[in-house]
Parts: C-alpha cells; sequence; structure tokens
C-alpha cells in the first residue's frame, strides 16, 4: 500500500528560470521631437514641417468627421456594429480603413 502512495504522489514543481526582463516600451515622440528629428533627417525646415503637419491633422479630422456625420453613419450598419455598448468605435479600427491609410502613408 506504502509503494501504491508513494507512487501516486506527485513531483515536486520543476524549477523555472525567472522569465526574461522586458525592455520597457519606447515613449511615443512628441510633436517637437519628431518636428526635430525630421529636421535633422533633411526633410525641410521647421516651418514647412508644421505646415504638413497642420495639413494632414485637417485632412484626417475631415474624414473622420466624414465617417460619422449624421448621413453617412445612419446608413452605415457595418460600422455601427462596430461601436461598443456606449456608442464609441476604435480609433486603431478607423486608423486601418483604406482612406485613413492612403491619407497618412
Amino acid at each position: 500500500a506504502e509503494a501504491a502512495a508513494k507512487a501516486k504522489a506527485p513531483s515536486p514543481p520543476r524549477w523555472k528560470p525567472p522569465p526574461k526582463p522586458r525592455a520597457p516600451e519606447p515613449r511615443p515622440l512628441s510633436r517637437h521631437e519628431l518636428l526635430l528629428r525630421l529636421q535633422d533627417s533633411g526633410v525641410g525646415r521647421p516651418e514647412d514641417l508644421q505646415a504638413n503637419w497642420d495639413d494632414l491633422v485637417a485632412t484626417v479630422v475631415d474624414q473622420v468627421e466624414h465617417y460619422f456625420s449624421d448621413a453617412i453613419y445612419a446608413k452605415d450598419n457595418w460600422l455601427q456594429s462596430q461601436a461598443d455598448y456606449d456608442g464609441w468605435t476604435s480609433l486603431k479600427l478607423v486608423a486601418r480603413f483604406n482612406r485613413m491609410r492612403a491619407i497618412t502613408h
């Protein structure tokens, strides 16, 4: 009976090395840091970059306002189905739309 009890006893847990520490997530660049990096890369003057940035932001805002306008959103059952319980839609989802990718790349 003792031999059967020993055979059924669970083996002690095996030692596992601790997980390797993960590198910290890089912090997103601020708008100022991004403009400085672009300037250093030879892309252009900060004034030109600022104008391009402002144009890009305005274009993205116009497109998002179009997607969620009363006339378009009311007809788009798929987009409505992507909203959460409170009616919010993921910005990550909107960023994957073909038109949004074309604007931002």
